[in-house]
């Protein structure tokens, strides 16, 4: 049985090599994506500003939330979500849980998991955020 599942696994590891490999390019340039402009993402406050590229497993996004926005409380139920902070400033929630945000801090919310972000700032909050399938 352990054979079987070790035999299964890097089945599964060479055909997600096979699907990277087969893609000629793997830059993803936001300065060449559409940014579209959401209001009250998630039931939040105000608008989010986001540029995403996405593939069957992934979401890839760099989003702004604008002073006294935020994204709205959301459950991550099927996937994970890592934010990395760019710029500007505010807070997270995280299944209750007080973060600040920064520039140069990363939040993470885990399958299963709820959050908000919040921008607290006069500036827009940028951060890249990816968002994986689990």
């Amino acid at each position: 049985m352990l054979v079987l599942l070790l035999i299964c696994l890097n089945v599964k590891t060479l055909q997600q090599h096979y699907l990277f490999r087969k893609r000629k390019n793997m830059l993803i340039d936001f300065k060449n994506i559409k940014e579209i402009t959401i209001e009250n993402f998630h039931g939040g406050l105000k608008e989010v500003k986001c540029s995403a590229f996405s593939d069957s497993l992934n979401r890839i996004m760099l989003t702004k939330i604008i002073p006294g926005g935020s994204n709205g409380i959301h459950k991550h139920v099927f996937d994970s979500e890592i934010m990395f902070v760019i710029s500007g400033h505010g807070h997270a929630i995280t299944d209750g849980k007080y973060e600040k945000l920064e520039s140069g801090v990363s939040s993470y919310c885990p399958k299963g998991s709820t959050h908000e972000v919040f921008n607290d700032g006069d500036v827009d909050l940028v951060c890249y955020n990816v968002v994986t399938k689990q």
